[in-house]
């Protein structure tokens, strides 16, 4: 393990006699022309190691930075929980994101043979995906089941659960990338970084349960249950509160539709009613004209009796005119005979 540390901090230029630069920098390998001024000091250009020669790229003074810099302070400023192992699986380097994450300290960590023992809170020895690359880097996909990230380098992804050092249960997702030894190419450790997800995580299932809430909302609201109101879960804290305002748009609409609906209940409540006026109203009518068309048949009937009537009393005056008649003929011919024994009567006196 203090070799692979040693490396690291000659990398970032804590080395006794280095002031090496991690990436960026030019090396050129020594050589007649790389030594330097006499007596081997380190010429303006370049600061050189006993075996190689670092470069700041043009502008920047690169390996003075991260020389004063340090490796500690370099290695906590990225702020992502990292951990280190060296090849006998011992942790090398922990930094203070990790520290964060998981509760154990550096001091506390470095050193250590088991690195799971320190993510789990019950002390459980687990591989993580650091230690299955350093089992078998150059085939932990196969091997493992875990991800490759890049063909060309043994780098692989992996996710889990574990719970922190506030027993909430949290969402990672580890990358872990295998190291070589520039010279020999010899596997010195590995590399791991993990990326708390939780609040991703907690996103997307709290986004799936408002959707899901909502389209049952609108589906209650569809087979006639206007009562329906989509509900906040706790889980919804995870989201922004314009996406959460989805919940009072449903239930304002939910609510215009029931005041509507009930609206036009009313409406058809009060027609109902009218309808059923009207037709009381017509049947009073139907049996007024029912009562009507009796009284218009006894009318009629009468009146065909009057007419009846009218004709026998029509038919009695021609009698009672002819017997007039009769009679006046019957008086005529009475002053005739009268008239005739008068004359006869005088005659014989």
């Amino acid at each position: 393990m203090t070799g692979l540390r040693e490396r690291l901090r000659r990398l970032l230029g804590r080395g006794t006699d280095s002031r090496s630069v991690p990436d960026g920098g030019v090396v050129v390998e020594n050589g007649p022309d790389s030594a330097g001024s006499a007596g081997g000091t380190p010429t303006d250009a370049a600061d050189q190691t006993s075996d190689h020669t670092f470069t700041d790229a043009d502008g920047v003074n690169r390996a003075a930075t991260l020389a004063g810099a340090g490796f500690q302070q370099v290695f906590n400023a990225t702020s992502v929980p990292t951990f280190i192992l060296d090849c006998e699986g011992n942790v090398a380097e922990w930094n203070e994101a990790i520290a964060s994450l998981t509760g154990v300290e550096r001091e506390e960590a470095v050193g250590h043979d088991h690195v799971s023992e320190l993510f789990y809170p019950d002390g459980r020895r687990a591989d993580t995906l650091a230690d299955k690359v350093l089992d078998v880097p150059d085939t932990a996909d196969e091997v493992h089941g875990v991800e490759r990230r890049e063909a060309g380098r043994n780098r692989y992804r992996d996710t889990s659960t574990m719970v922190d050092r506030h027993g909430d249960e949290r969402h990672i997702e580890f990358t872990a990338t295998a190291m070589y030894d520039e010279e020999t190419g010899e596997l010195v450790g590995v590399t791991e970084v993990v990326v708390d997800r939780t609040e991703n995580v907690n996103q997307r299932d709290a986004t799936g349960e408002l959707v899901a809430e909502v389209r049952e909302t609108a589906e209650a609201i569809g087979e006639g249950n206007l009562d329906a109101r989509a509900s906040r879960r706790d889980s919804f804290e995870h989201l922004s509160a314009d996406l959460v305002r989805v919940i009072d748009v449903v239930n304002q609409m939910a609510e215009n539709l029931d005041q509507l609906s009930s609206g036009v209940h009313e409406k058809a409540r009060d027609l109902d009613e009218t309808v059923e006026e009207a037709s009381a109203a017509a049947a009073d009518i139907a049996e007024n004209v029912d009562e009507q068309n009796e009284l218009l048949e006894e009318s009629v009937s009468e009146m065909q009796s009057f007419s009846a009537g009218m004709e026998e009393v029509a038919a009695t005056a021609d009698e009672v005119d002819s017997a007039a008649v009769a009679a006046a003929d019957a008086a005529d011919e009475g002053l005739d005979a009268s008239e005739d024994a008068r004359e006869a009567t005088e005659d014989v006196v």
